[in-house]
């Protein structure tokens, strides 16, 4: 009997153990995913930012006739790749429409 007493506390310790693993282990995967989000959402601002102040730059050229230049070709490459990112967030449903 004495055996089986010392078996037994013997899995409950290890099981108290696995518990407290997977409960670290789902803690350190929480904050993976907040710092991700933070990240994500630091990401998306400045894309937004960068889109806007892109197409404000492009408005100005063409108010001074410039939509010929090498500056402006590249101003409208530089819009159409942050709008083609701002439409896969849409896409995928991490951005309101």
């Amino acid at each position: 009997m004495e055996a089986e007493k010392k078996i037994a506390a013997e899995k409950k310790i290890a099981a108290e153990k696995k518990i407290a693993a997977e409960k670290k282990i789902a803690a350190e995967k929480k904050i993976v995913a907040e710092k991700r989000l933070e990240a994500f959402e630091k990401m998306l601002d400045t894309i937004q930012e960068n889109y806007i102040k892109t197409d404000e730059k492009m408005k100005l050229l063409k108010a001074e006739g410039k939509e010929k230049t090498a500056t402006y070709r590249q101003l409208m490459g530089t819009k159409l790749q942050l709008q083609n990112m701002i439409s896969q967030y849409k896409l995928f449903g991490l951005l309101d429409e």
